[in-house]
């Protein structure tokens, strides 16, 4: 029998199922007397160092093996020690709630702040906190820990979904597929089987219910199917497909280490997108830049706001790492929908147009010139590159700009070094800046399109609501067509023009942009080499040819089919 889901991680395996339930834990609200509540005090920072101990050995096994796992647990033990949090279960329990309910109430308030946010990289946190609220709730009902370390041969993990401290201990040797009711492409486990090679597919409704421990299954994450007791013809077809797919594997990684260029030698930038250096820093040597670099991971991942001291470490570092190659900072994209646990912020009815990435920092001069003071002072240890998010006006980037200069002041008064000459640039991803890009370009050294909020905010629909997907699709042709004039606009300045969206890795749009003109293209880092692959395929003068072509199209559908067929018919020959 046939399941369809999405699939998140590349590949095709088969294998039996192994049914990933963890232990249940059932809480009901329910009141205690005030002794009882005084006992669940005790009880709670009891359990809490315990869970921490927990954290601390799973770290610690971790940090020789895989460093980049460790600091997941790292992170859970810093949302144990947060103070509103702790204050927050700890006002439950006085209340005399039971403790299970106090823990349960308070972590699913953080959890549904968290989950607002648009940005989908920063609502995957959810699970950071989804995690440590279970192991706290597990402790409270004295059950032992089930986890995914030890596991039979070719096994295909079947769950609800795969949380953060169940990714990181997976058994790498025996999984051969994970498939899981629920999850995105930048879920936990999306990430995790990405970095581990294993295929694995989300979106499989009732998938626990249907399938059985030991039975046998085929996982195609190529098209997002899963194909349940396959008979003898399927197993041998999957088998087929799968030799073909290994085979195209291979001949991609060849391009992981070229250089990405056309076919008539023409060089097109390739840089990665980040949030942490750790996952991707393997893949420097392969990259030109880094395109964009999240900086509000720093703050997602601290239990306060952090200091110019250390954001100043932690730029340095990336700086350091990239060995000269340049880094874009976009300064930080919190507010309205991206929450912090230590900051409070009021209410809005629809926060995703509401006062958020600049328009915080403008509000916040204080946290703002913190942020580039820090960048600034790293800037000495690099190339880098400032890049002001969520620009709507002139007015906005004169603001902007006015800080920076402010930062600069500000350490030339305390005799602290910095690159004059650093570079500014700002995001082009709400249409009205993008409609005024030659006064734009008139004001800074560069630009960065970023085609999720482009898109979105150009078709209003929601890039996150699966009900008005074909909305948000159907404005691909409007926004191909207002980046060419973008970046007709700033090249007729002399300044650079980069796409660091979604579309900018995807190898269908990539050769159209390389078309456009546009020479610097930042991703994921699993899309690189197809990038660079597809690129290949064409000369420079038949990008621009195909460029005039697309332009000229009026539906999604029209494009990705002639796009398709263009790089098929050219690997065919």
């Amino acid at each position: 029998m046939t399941y369809q889901g999405n699939g998140i991680s590349e590949g095709i395996a088969n294998g039996r199922i192994y049914r990933y339930l963890p232990a249940e834990i059932h809480i009901t609200r329910q009141s205690v007397s005030k002794s009882e509540a005084g006992q669940n005090l005790e009880k709670f920072q009891r359990l809490r160092r315990t869970a921490m101990q927990e954290l601390l050995q799973m770290e610690h096994k971790l940090q020789t093996t895989d460093p980049g796992k460790a600091k997941i647990f790292a992170a859970h033990q810093e949302m144990l020690e947060d103070e509103e949090l702790q204050e927050s279960i700890s006002n439950a329990i006085e209340e005399c709630y039971s403790l299970d309910w106090a823990i349960e109430s308070s972590f699913s308030q953080f959890i549904t702040l968290l989950s607002k946010a648009k940005d989908p990289l920063i609502s995957a946190r959810t699970a950071d906190l989804e995690d440590v609220k279970n192991r706290l709730l597990r402790l409270v009902a004295g059950v032992p820990e089930r986890n995914l370390a030890e596991l039979p041969p070719d096994t295909i993990v079947v769950a609800y979904e795969l949380l953060p401290s169940d990714t990181a201990v997976i058994d790498r040797e025996h999984v051969k597929g994970i498939i899981t009711e629920i999850g995105g492409v930048t879920s936990h486990t999306a990430i995790i089987a990405r970095s581990y090679g294993i295929p694995a597919v989300s979106g499989v409704t009732d998938a626990l219910e249907c399938f059985q421990d030991g039975g046998e299954i085929i996982i195609n994450a190529l098209s997002g199917e899963v194909i349940y007791a396959p008979t003898q013809e399927e197993l041998l077809e999957a088998a087929h497909l799968k030799n073909e797919y290994m085979k195209e594997k291979e001949v991609s990684k060849q391009f992981l280490v070229r250089p990405c260029q056309t076919s008539d030698h023409v060089s097109v930038k390739t840089g990665i997108n980040i949030g942490a250096l750790e996952e991707e820093e393997s893949l420097l040597p392969y990259v030109d830049y880094i395109g964009l670099f999240r900086t509000e991971f720093i703050y997602m991942d601290s239990g306060h706001m952090p200091t110019e001291e250390e954001q100043y470490e932690a730029y340095r570092h990336i700086l350091e790492k990239a060995r000269g190659k340049t880094v874009v900072l976009r300064t930080l994209d919190i507010g309205g929908d991206k929450v912090l646990p230590y900051l409070e912020l009021p209410k809005e009815e629809n926060p995703f147009l509401g006062n958020r990435a600049l328009r915080f920092c403008l509000e916040h001069e204080e946290l703002f010139i913190t942020q580039l003071r820090a960048a600034l002072r790293a800037s000495v240890y690099g190339d880098l590159w400032v890049m002001f998010p969520m620009i709507g006006s002139i007015g906005d980037i004169r603001s902007a700009l006015t800080a920076f200069e402010a930062a600069k002041r500000s350490l030339e008064k305390d005799r602290l070094p910095f690159d004059d000459g650093t570079k500014v640039g700002i995001m082009i991803e709400i249409p009205a800046i993008a409609l005024l890009a030659e006064e734009a370009a008139r004001q800074v050294d560069f630009a960065s399109i970023g085609t999720n909020d482009l898109l979105q905010y150009l078709t209003a629909a929601d890039r996150q609501n699966a009900q008005v997907i074909k909305y948000y699709n159907a404005g691909i042709p409007a926004v191909l067509r207002l980046i060419d004039y973008v970046n007709q606009i700033f090249t007729e300045q002399g300044k650079t023009v980069s796409v660091c969206g979604e579309m900018g890795g995807d190898p269908v749009y990539a050769p159209i942009f390389a078309g456009m003109g546009i020479r610097k293209l930042s991703m994921g880092m699993s899309r690189i080499t197809a990038v660079k692959q597809a690129m290949s395929c064409f000369s420079a003068e038949e990008l621009c040819a195909i460029k005039d072509c697309v332009l000229e199209m009026d539906s999604t559908e029209q494009i990705v089919s002639f796009m398709k067929a263009e790089i098929a018919g050219k690997r065919d020959k």
